[in-house]
């Protein structure tokens, strides 16, 4: 679609730069985008393909899939623009990635762990790698000053005294 956009607006009178400046908001700024994540893609499978260990090389491989399948779902509208899409492949793709999504999702905790920070870098109650969220939420509360204390604005929202029971 870019090299005819370019083409036709030589075509038309415009110079070089001129076309390539009036063929960059819808062509050439998708096409270069597609370039790099293409190259990106081609890169994550060729390091997944050899891999040595089988069950991570498989874990690996649905990896590229599904960032593969983000990628066309991402640009649905031009693949349909473009004629490469029809009726209800988007659908589909979308019902895909769900697939793949839950192919990796017993997975989820070791792909996140291989790939995370310490925790003393996250900071997170729920995120540390022993697994004792309620612990850590627990000493987080009582270790928070004040917490244990009632607050200093207490007495505005319960009024005791002026508390009359209602008659029935």
């Amino acid at each position: 679609m870019t090299y005819d956009k370019v083409s036709k607006l030589k075509s038309a009178g415009k110079n070089n730069l001129e076309a390539r400046n009036e063929s960059q908001s819808y062509n050439a700024i998708t096409l270069s985008l597609v370039y790099a994540e293409n190259y990106i893609l081609n890169h994550f499978y060729e390091t997944s393909a050899k891999f040595e260990d089988a069950a991570c090389r498989n874990i690996l491989l649905k990896l590229v899939s599904l960032y593969g399948a983000f990628l066309l779902e991402k640009h649905l509208a031009t693949l349909y623009i473009g004629g490469y899409f029809s009726g209800e492949q988007g659908l589909l793709l979308r019902d895909g990635i769900l697939q793949l999504c839950a192919d990796i999702a017993p997975h989820a905790v070791s792909l996140v762990d291989s790939i995370a920070p310490p925790d003393f870098c996250i900071k997170s109650v729920l995120g540390r790698s022993d697994g004792e969220a309620y612990k850590h939420i627990q000493n987080n509360i009582m270790s928070y000053p004040e917490s244990m204390s009632r607050p200093s604005w207490w007495r505005d929202v319960v009024h005791w005294r002026s508390y009359v029971p209602a008659k029935l």
